[in-house]
């Protein structure tokens, strides 16, 4: 997947309720449970580089998810990634809200948003990790991306 530009997926659980200070959102409350975040990688080094990035513990707190991703109440349970020449992360976030009945994390990662989403980030609280799993892939399925999926 080197260099492949396009749009992924994070699929991350929370352990615990917790409080983190999340750059220019502030003070933000994350109850337990399964959160996935969906960004894209349109620039240099594409989709493998952005992931790199993103669960490397030592990097510069740049994007919103990078003030979850290391915190130990956090797992990164799952990755989901698509080839796509075009920006298509509200096109696949939309689509997870609406096959998990998730809630949007109001503002976080959707500053460049170009639909307003309302936020990059979703909480599904009640739900096992193979439904999260199951919608997901289907939510890339409905925007017409042939996806890829790992488990961490």
């Amino acid at each position: 997947m080197t260099n492949v530009i396009g749009v992924y997926s994070i699929l991350l659980q929370i352990l615990k309720d917790l409080t983190l200070e999340v750059g220019s959102l502030g003070s933000m409350s994350f109850l337990g449970g399964f959160y996935v975040y969906t960004g894209s990688a349109m620039g240099p080094g594409g989709i493998s580089a952005r992931i790199s990035r993103h669960l490397r513990s030592e990097k510069k707190v740049f994007w919103h998810i990078d003030y979850l991703i290391g915190n130990q109440s956090i797992k990164v349970f799952a990755l989901f990634s698509a080839e796509s020449k075009r920006k298509l992360e509200c096109n696949v976030n939309k689509s997870i809200v609406s096959n998990l009945d998730a809630s949007i994390v109001s503002g976080f990662g959707s500053s460049d948003c170009l639909t307003v989403c309302g936020g990059h980030l979703l909480f599904m609280r009640d739900i096992g990790s193979q439904v999260c799993l199951r919608g997901i892939g289907e939510a890339y399925r409905a925007s017409g991306l042939d996806h890829v999926s790992t488990l961490v």
